[in-house]
């Protein structure tokens, strides 16, 4: 399974990042109005009342920032946020004279909410320059506001602590996900490159496949014949076999769809056997290969002509069943002969037929085979083919 950096990944990204700024700025309006409630508990004759209401004002205009986000709405959180700092900054300054008021954590609450809007950039240039708005808008509406309240302004140490961690810290954020981003378009690169090498090793199985059922077996037929002319038998076998070639190596289009139950690889196998004097019995029905698609119904019929094939040469018999069986989202095909058998766990490197022709040709499709002989006593093939693509064969991506 391949896991791309897509769009919505980043996306999904973007959206936590703004989130966590706005969940840290509502929690800071959240501090700036219970800090300026405390006050006017603690002093009922003085008027607080501006310094509750003005981060009330900015949390409602960060719910409509958060409701209709873009540069509109972010621009007027801005101008209510710096009208709320002055009104803010203005109370306490006029309200508590003798502190240093720019240095004062409740006169800075609403400065850092302020500040924090940076987060709702859709881009480290965005979220850096929102940032520094919103630094510039709440350092000119507090130094006002402390100048009209009769105070010498001062270096104003929370404002720029609070700017100067926000940069840093989206910029570290930003460049970890940049790094994170470049990091699975490797892996990426890695796991198209192992799909490639697996498709690439499917058709060289198909291909040797192809090549031992069509033209290794009529050349051990022609070492073996006699010179002269070729029979007619040989040679319409040989003229069939190519023609099938040629279909197997050409594209099917996608979703294909054998058409009929007798022009099925499965029924074209069957005929072959049954016309060159196998006598085929056939149990269930030979139609539930069209639930496969064409590449199983291939697999399943040129895997079927092979085990015939190999009845008819090494098993001493001319009689094999074909048991055809649909059952739990797999197709099951099973042949059967009762001729000499052999030692499955012996059989030779060099032998192709059934390790390539049968259990690889339908193992690259998704399926299984399972062969089951012993010396006089038959052979029984199993082949289990899912009806839906495999994992492995859909390539898919999330």
């Amino acid at each position: 399974m391949i896991a791309a950096a897509s769009p919505e990944k980043s996306r999904d990204f973007d959206n936590g990042l703004t989130l966590a700024s706005r969940a840290a700025t509502a929690v800071i309006l959240s501090g700036a109005v219970l800090m300026a409630v405390i006050f006017q508990i603690d002093d009922p004759d003085a008027d607080f009342w501006p310094a509750i209401v003005a981060p009330l004002v900015m949390a409602v205009a960060l719910a409509v920032q958060a409701r209709w986000p873009g540069t509109p709405s972010t621009v007027f959180f801005l101008l209510v946020g710096g009208v709320a700092v002055y009104a803010h900054s203005r109370t306490f300054a006029s309200q508590v004279p003798v502190w240093p008021v720019p240095n004062v954590i409740t006169v800075a609450l609403p400065k850092m909410a302020l500040i924090l809007i940076g987060g709702s950039g859709r881009s480290p240039g965005a979220a850096l320059r929102w940032c520094a708005a919103g630094f510039g808008t709440a350092v000119v509406a507090s130094s006002l506001a402390i100048f009209h309240a009769g105070h010498r302004f001062t270096f104003d140490v929370p404002g720029v602590l609070t700017f100067v961690l926000t940069t840093g810290a989206l910029l570290l954020v930003w460049r970890a996900h940049r790094h994170d981003s470049t990091s699975v378009q490797r892996l990426n690169r890695a796991a198209r490159v192992e799909l490639e090498s697996a498709l690439q090793h499917r058709v060289a199985v198909r291909n040797a496949a192809l090549v031992h059922d069509t033209v290794l077996n009529h050349l051990a037929v022609l070492a073996t014949s006699a010179t002269g002319t070729l029979h007619d038998s040989l040679r319409s076998a040989i003229r069939t076999d190519l023609d099938e070639l040629v279909q197997q190596t050409a594209p099917a289009p996608p979703g294909a769809q054998p058409g009929m139950p007798h022009t099925s690889p499965l029924h074209a196998a069957i005929l072959d056997a049954t016309i060159r004097g196998v006598d085929v019995t056939t149990t269930g029905r030979l139609s539930d290969v069209l639930l496969l698609d064409a590449a199983r119904s291939a697999a399943v019929g040129l895997a079927v002509r092979q085990c015939l094939q190999n009845v008819e040469d090494h098993s001493g018999v001319l009689a094999v069943e074909v048991v055809v069986l649909p059952s739990d989202g797999e197709l099951m095909v099973m042949i059967s002969d009762g001729g000499a058998g052999f030692d499955a766990d012996s059989i030779p490197a060099d032998r192709l037929g059934l390790r390539n022709s049968v259990t690889a040709r339908i193992g690259a499709v998704g399926g299984t085979a399972a062969i089951w002989s012993s010396p006089g006593i038959g052979t029984s093939v199993v082949l289990r083919v899912p009806f839906t693509p495999a994992a492995d064969n859909a390539g898919a991506a999330t």
